[in-house]
Formats: C-alpha cells, structure tokens, sequence
C-alpha cells in the first residue's frame, strides 16, 4: 500500500487533486496521523491513505459544509481480499449518524493480477451484476 501510495504521489495526477491534500501512512508520527485524520473530514481536503486505516481509524466529520454536500465521500481504489474489510471502509463514511457515501474505482490491471480475473472480462458480464462478479473472485 504505501508503496503505490508513493508512486501516486509522484505521479501527474496527485497534483490535480487540488492544494488541500494529505496521504495518511502507517509510519506516521502519532501527532503527525493525528493531525491527518482530523483534517480527513474537512471541506475541499482529498486524503489518501492505506488500507490498514479503514480500519478502525474514526474520520469525523465536524464540518457543516461537508454534511451540507452530502456528507464524507470514501472512495475505495482496490478490492479487498475480504467483503468484512470493505464494509469497515465503508463504515469509515457515516460516523455517529452522520451522512456520507462510498463509491469503488479499480484499476482492470490490479484486479486481472491480484485476482486472476481475465483483461476485459467485465465486459462479458452485465453492469449491475459486475459487483457480483467481483466478488467471486475473492
């Protein structure tokens, strides 16, 4: 994880997530995660992090603008070996009632070498039966 997390970063595209960004990694000073995870739920603020921090790791959500909009938006950008492991992500948007909401964007090259799955399969398979999919890969 904080081994792509360190080639996003040098990337082109870690720059077009705008000034307020953050990556959150397990070597971390404790003040340093700290600060990160308390500036997660902030308007206008993109973070970055690796899987070990869905969790347990509790990003609340203090700012009215946020809930105004909807609410903490997660975006999970791999799929976890365990369907337990993505509904702590997922419970990573809505905190203590709060609103918030959760999408998924996968990279095909991942999912073909981490789960075995064909280049192009998805296309063999329905959209709204593509989750399913997925998931019998795991």
């Amino acid at each position: 994880d904080n081994v792509r997390l360190g080639e996003f970063k040098n990337s082109p595209f870690f720059s077009k997530l705008g000034r307020q960004k953050s990556i959150l990694v397990e070597n971390m000073e404790a003040g340093e995660k700290e600060f990160v995870i308390n500036k997660a739920a902030t308007s206008g603020q993109v973070t970055l992090c690796s899987a070990v921090f869905g969790r347990g790791t509790d990003f609340f959500c203090k700012d009215d603008r946020v809930q105004d909009a909807g609410g903490v938006h997660i975006i999970q950008a791999f799929l976890s070996l365990q369907k337990s492991e993505e509904v702590q992500i997922q419970g990573r948007t809505s905190r203590q009632g709060k609103k918030g909401s959760f999408q998924m964007v996968l990279w095909e090259d991942d999912l073909c070498k981490h789960f075995d799955l064909p280049p192009g399969g998805k296309d063999n398979v329905p959209f709204n039966s593509r989750y399913d999919w997925l998931c019998e890969s795991r």
